[in-house]
C-alpha cells in the first residue's frame, strides 16, 4: 500500500507516536521518510507488537490528525 502524507502531518504523527511509545528513537521515527512498511516493521520490533497491530495504531493516529485539520 502506498501512503503519502505531507510534512506537517508526518511531524505530528511522529509526535503522537513519541507520546504513546517514548522508547522510540528519532532515527526509528524518521524511517517513515524512507518507507511506510519499513517504518511499521521497525516500530513493531521495538515495541514488541505485531505489524498488523502497529499499522492499526498508526492508521488511528493518522485519522485523528486528519480529523483535527478539518
Amino acid at each position: 500500500m502506498i501512503h503519502t502524507i505531507n510534512n506537517n502531518t508526518r511531524e505530528n504523527l511522529k509526535n503522537e507516536l513519541k507520546n504513546d511509545f517514548p522508547n522510540l528513537t528519532e532515527k526509528e521515527l524518521n524511517s517513515i521518510d524512507e518507507s511506510f512498511e519499513k517504518f511499521i516493521s521497525g516500530i513493531s520490533l521495538k515495541i514488541n507488537r505485531d505489524e498488523q497491530s502497529v499499522t492499526e495504531v498508526v492508521n488511528e493516529k493518522l485519522e485523528y490528525l486528519y480529523s483535527k485539520s478539518i
